[in-house]
C-alpha cells in the first residue's frame, strides 16, 4: 500500500475484494458481507454499461484525506478518506 501507483489502480481493490468476496462465499463473514455491501454500491456507481454493450469501468483513483487509526476492538469508519475516479477504462484487466 506504500506503492502509490498500486493503491491508484481500480484493479488492486477489485482484486482485493474477490477475495473479501471468496471469505464471505466460504464463511457468510457478516463483516466481510458489510464490507462487500458497500464497495459493490461504490463500484456499481461508478461503472457505465450501454445499450450497444460498451461499457467503462475506473481506471485510476485519486485519494485524499486519511485513514482512521487502527483499533481493531472498534474499527472507525474512516470518514476524512476520500476517493474520486480520475479516469476510465474498458479493460477487464
Amino acid at each position: 500500500y506504500h506503492d502509490p501507483p498500486s493503491n491508484q489502480w481500480f484493479g488492486f481493490q477489485a482484486w482485493s475484494m474477490e477475495r473479501v468476496a471468496e471469505l464471505y462465499q466460504q464463511t457468510g463473514n457478516a463483516k466481510a458481507k458489510t464490507v462487500l455491501d458497500k464497495w459493490v454500491k461504490w463500484a456499481l456507481s461508478k461503472t457505465t454499461f450501454n445499450p450497444d454493450g460498451t461499457y467503462r469501468i475506473p481506471s485510476t483513483l485519486q485519494w485524499s484525506g486519511q485513514p482512521d487509526t487502527w483499533n481493531a476492538s472498534s474499527p472507525g469508519a474512516n470518514s476524512g478518506l476520500h476517493v474520486t475516479v480520475a479516469d476510465y477504462t474498458n479493460d477487464v484487466g
